[in-house]
């Protein structure tokens, strides 16, 4: 990982029929640190590892349009703060999404659940924002891989075991909210 300054996604495929045993994208293990693989219990199969790097963009050629337009986009965002930080000054509070007795601060990735505050991987977010957007709906694996890991360009059904499986143990603190599995099917956050 030392000296690779883009983003890539690490998988681990079986040899004899190359179905996707483990992936996973380095950005969620640089902001977790855990390791994705670790604790598992691994056949004495053959395996290949096949690492898909993000290219950065190409160069672009400086056209002075788009300076002018940096400068008002800026003009923009430091109006909109202003803005944002009156409303805080006037009690509105940033909009959280309540389930049970949790809620999720999207933009900052964090939950709070059972009175405990948690920081959350942006997948992590990005996964419980799906479940909570939907409460008490079936929601198929497809339907997930595709809303939560299709921007990398690999879809892993593993990393959304292992990800479901941290959530829940974050949610054991509200007795109120579970990720309940339908088996072969998908999962539903019940609150």
């Amino acid at each position: 990982m030392q000296g690779i300054g883009y983003n890539y996604d690490v998988a681990v495929l079986n040899c004899a029929d190359s179905t996707l045993q483990l992936g996973y994208n380095i950005q969620d293990y640089l902001t977790s640190r855990d390791v994705p693989c670790g604790g598992r219990d691994q056949s004495g199969d053959c395996y290949r590892l096949r690492i898909a790097f993000e290219l950065p963009p190409p160069p672009r050629e400086q056209n002075p349009l788009w300076g002018m337009l940096a400068g008002a986009c800026l003009l923009t965002g430091l109006v909109m703060a202003g803005w944002k930080g009156k409303k805080k000054r006037l009690g509105v509070e940033p909009e959280l999404l309540e389930f049970g007795n949790s809620s999720l601060d999207v933009a900052n990735q964090q939950l709070i659940s059972g009175g405990v505050k948690y920081d959350l991987t942006y997948r992590e977010t990005k996964l419980l924002h799906l479940f909570c957007s939907r409460p008490n709906l079936l929601l198929e694996r497809e339907f997930i891989l595709q809303s939560v890991w299709a921007d990398e360009g690999i879809l892993v059904g593993r990393s959304l075991d292992m990800f479901v499986s941290r959530l829940r143990k974050i949610l054991r603190s509200d007795p109120s909210v579970r990720i309940a599995t339908v088996h072969g099917v998908g999962y539903r956050l019940e609150a």
